[in-house]
């Protein structure tokens, strides 16, 4: 093995520089030792410093490091060694980012490349440097949080309502418009109708019916009130040859607030209609937009909200997903006129910071279109969500894979795999019941999810191996498994052919499960008997498919299963009407016990290019079917056609007879819709005032479990000298008592608390006047809880105008040569931190040996400085 002091001598240093490190040339003796960095010294080639990377014993070996100038304080002496441990880390970066490196060797580089990370962070933190301070990653007063919690706050705010002035006409106050409101407070419970026909011949404006409302909350005695909120038109430039021209500003929006209190529950109602809600993606590069149509009588007619462009009939709104969501699949329908979305994030969404590369994250919208909760799943590494249920009580169940840690999720027995299913389940107010990992030995993923009648939750994926209590068939088998409406496991099925097989879709209703998917080249459905724990009870195969399942569900007996399709005989059912060629769009009724008869149903929904149905709801004997034809239209420049519009129509479940049917539009024309939710009773004239149905929520959960990525167990640490405390989040954890828990941990030198910003309470933590320096580090792997609350590691140190100056690396503890990229992110960082050991290098001004100038300087030198000085004055005239 070869130590690092082998090193040292590959850095030769035989010169000796004519003059010291500030010299004028009179021979003063050096005050600094020669860097390793000098330009006069000789580096190694890149392959000796490899060589010694992957051999030493030791990174850092203070011991060893030769300095040219005797009595150098021992701070040269440890900066020289740890310039020369940050040395062998970024050979085995360099290396690791090289192509055609063996994944068997990017091993090895990144486990030796661990290690001496490790080893020099606990060098930073054991020294005691004297003329510096050092810290590993950066150096601050104070540490915020970009992650925090929603403030409760007694507001609700609409989307704008008008642009305009605000005693002008508004056309959501225009007709029938009346709702109620339920209040409960201290004087009882109270409904007051707000009837806009009240207001007789007066103008419509949006002043005039809030001072209306306020009037009948006035008269019945309610805290609440309504008010006006206006929207200042932003600022408008273009440019001309390179120049920003102002534009006349537009006009000012306004929006309807609640100004509630804190004593007081609102609940809105109104008369209802059955609404369709749909998930679609823009092929422009925009933002996912979630459209709201209303579908049944029972409500005034939906108009265009104020702003909204390619208004189609019917549309109650169209709202855009985050831009963070890079992918959104799956949505479904609450029992309240809600709607839910499950994205893969990355990035903040809503104040929620991602704690690995991509995360999941389940979106809840009212029924007015407004966020009003964000759940992240709090993987370490990322995740993907596939699929989405409710309950009739509300719970929701989300499923899809994760990579890497997944702190608290129930693993099943056996190893981690590399690529695992989960299922997580909150309750109705968002707040997470269970989650569960299982864990083949390969990689498998859950893609499909229902819950049963008594809470159960059913799930559907595929796996490369054995799923726990399943047996491979070959290649990706088809699971479905089982879990208690508190998470306990069921029964385990395992299914497929020799090829690659996969579960798309499942439907539950009574004892009767289904799941439809590949089969090979095939789409397959197959039964399942819940009352004999699980039996197949069986299997029918439509065929070669040429497309999938996008949708399934069962209703009174009957299975509908949509998707899209090569085949014009699925199944070997005579279809009503024709298949129009290339992929058609489909949907099949069958009887639920997979039995071929007389009553198979298979309808078509296409022409001659590449059609598709991506979504499915049945109600009342009427399929309704989102999805997207592939019709040519022309591009806004008139040159490039574009293909490609989206739909929503509603077909008679009987004949296949349209009997509805409108275009989905966007900005660009071009629509692929991805899902399809129907809310019974979920539509009514709020819709058009930007109001929700039911009860608004003014009280956010506070956990921090709830409001962030973080989940129970993770952790981060806080290092004071040599000693080390772990804080660890709790399942009931507060911002509150996460800065109690940070003031104990470092023993009174920091002190923690909140402040707010943007409206969310985020964390705080500063150093103490007069304390030590505290550094906060992160947690495990998989376990790290600092990124989900947005903070980076740091040296928290109270700023001292006469002490040492103090140098911050950077160096993340979670760095690694894993892939080229995280190669190329740590040698970057290696770089930056080799960067700040040079600069705190030549900051040092501390006494060297005996050679070193000290005390008064010699007369001559006095005198030869003062002949100097006098020359210069002359030559520049005194200036």
């Amino acid at each position: 093995m070869i130590d690092s002091s082998y090193l040292l001598g590959l850095f030769g240093q035989s010169y000796t520089p004519a003059f010291g490190g500030g010299g004028l040339g009179l021979g003063a003796s050096k005050r600094q030792p020669t860097p390793p960095w000098d330009s006069r010294a000789s580096a190694p080639p890149p392959s000796e410093l490899l060589r010694t990377a992957l051999s030493t014993r030791q990174f850092v070996n203070p011991k060893a490091a030769q300095l040219d100038v005797a009595g150098a304080s021992e701070d040269y002496r440890n900066l020289f060694a740890l310039y020369q441990g940050l040395t062998l880390l970024n050979a085995l970066a360099n290396r690791a980012a090289a192509k055609g490196v063996s994944s068997f060797e990017i091993d090895r580089l990144n486990t030796t490349f661990a290690k001496g990370l490790a080893e020099i962070g606990d060098f930073i933190a054991k020294t005691d440097f004297k003329g510096v301070d050092l810290a590993r990653a950066q150096a601050l007063e104070t540490a915020r949080s970009t992650g925090g919690v929603q403030r409760p706050a007694n507001e609700y705010r609409t989307p704008p309502l008008h642009y305009g002035a605000a005693d002008e006409a508004v056309a959501a106050f225009q007709g029938d418009v009346a709702f109620t409101l339920k209040v409960s407070g201290l004087a009882g419970d109270k409904s007051v109708v707000i009837d806009l026909a009240g207001m007789g011949g007066q103008t419509r404006s949006i002043s005039n019916v809030v001072s209306y409302i306020n009037q009948q909350l006035e008269a019945a005695g309610v805290q609440t009130r309504f008010a006006t909120e206006r929207i200042k038109a932003p600022p408008r430039t273009i440019d001309v040859g390179g120049k920003p021209v102002n534009l006349p500003t537009g006009q000012d929006g306004w929006a309807l607030k609640i100004a509630g209190s804190s004593l007081e529950t609102l609940r809105f109602e109104a008369a209802q209609a059955d609404a369709v809600y749909v998930l679609q993606r823009p092929d422009d590069g925009d933002a996912a937009q979630l459209l709201k149509f209303q579908t049944g009588a029972g409500a005034p007619a939906a108009i265009a909200r104020a702003g909204e462009t390619h208004w189609v009939e019917d549309r109650a709104f169209a709202v855009d997903l985050p831009g963070q969501i890079k992918a959104s699949r799956a949505m479904a329908s609450g029992p309240d006129g809600s709607v839910y979305v499950v994205a893969d994030v990355a990035g903040t969404v809503e104040g929620q910071a991602v704690r690995g590369e991509r995360d999941v994250a389940l979106l809840k919208y009212d029924s007015a279109g407004r966020l009003v909760q964000v759940r992240a799943l709090g993987a370490a590494d990322s995740a993907q969500g596939f699929a989405l249920a409710v309950s009739a009580d509300g719970k929701v169940a989300v499923a899809g894979s994760v990579r890497g840690g997944l702190t608290g999720a129930g693993s099943a027995p056996g190893a981690q795999g590399d690529l695992d299913s989960f299922v997580t389940v909150f309750d109705a107010d968002g707040g997470e019941l269970w989650t569960k990992r299982r864990a083949a030995r390969l990689e498998d993923q859950a893609t499909a999810v229902a819950f049963g009648a008594d809470g159960s939750v059913y799930v559907g994926g595929k796996a490369k191996s054995a799923m726990t209590g399943g047996a491979p068939v070959g290649g990706w088998d088809g699971y479905v498994q089982a879990f208690t409406s508190t998470g306990a496991a069921g029964f385990t099925r395992q299914f497929g052919t020799s090829g690659d097989d996969a579960v798309q879709a499942i439907a539950v209703e009574g004892d009767r499960l289904i799941v439809a998917g590949a089969g090979g080249d095939s789409a397959v459905l197959r039964g399942f008997d819940l009352a004999n724990n699980g039996a197949e009870a069986g299997v029918r195969d439509l065929g070669q498919i040429g497309g999938g399942v996008a949708a399934m569900t069962l209703d009174a007996g009957r299975l509908y299963v949509a998707g899209s399709t090569r085949n014009a005989s699925l199944g070997g059912v005579t279809p009503a009407g024709t298949h129009g060629g290339g992929q058609d769009g489909f949907v099949l009724s069958v009887d639920a016990s997979l039995s071929a008869d007389a009553s198979d149903r298979l309808f078509f929904h296409g022409g001659a290019g590449e059609d598709a149905v991506t979504g499915l709801a049945v109600r009342g004997g009427k399929l309704w079917l989102t999805g997207r034809t592939d019709v040519v239209q022309q591009s806004r420049d008139g040159s490039i056609p574009a293909s490609g519009a989206g739909y929503l129509m509603r077909l008679d479940a009987a004949t296949g007879a349209a009997e509805y049917e409108r275009e989905i539009a966007t900005r660009t024309g071009v629509s692929a819709p991805l899902g399809l939710a129907f809310s019974a009773g979920g539509a009514s004239v709020l819709d058009r005032l930007g109001l929700p149905q039911g009860t608004i929520d003014y009280t956010p959960s506070q956990k921090l479990v709830d409001a962030t990525a973080l989940r129970a167990g993770d952790q981060f640490v806080i290092r004071s000298g040599v000693s080390r405390r772990s804080v660890t989040i709790e399942a009931n954890e507060t911002l509150a008592s996460l800065a109690r828990k940070i003031q104990i941990a470092s023993n009174g030198r920091l002190s923690a608390g909140t402040y707010r910003e943007e409206g969310r309470e985020r964390l705080k933590v500063e150093a103490r006047e007069g304390r030590d320096a505290v550094e906060i580090l992160a947690g495990p792997a998989g376990k790290d809880a600092l990124r989900a609350l947005g903070l980076s590691e740091a040296l928290i140190k109270d700023a001292d105008p006469d002490g040492p100056k103090t140098f911050g690396l950077m160096l993340a503890s979670d760095l690694s040569l894993a892939t080229p990229d995280a190669a190329k992110r740590a040698g970057a960082a290696l770089q930056d931190a080799m960067t700040q050991v040079r600069a705190a290098y030549r900051s040092l001004n501390l006494p060297t040996g005996p050679g070193a100038i000290t005390g008064q300087a010699p007369a001559y030198l006095t005198n030869q400085l003062a002949n100097y000085q006098a020359a210069l004055s002359r030559l520049t005239g005194g200036f």
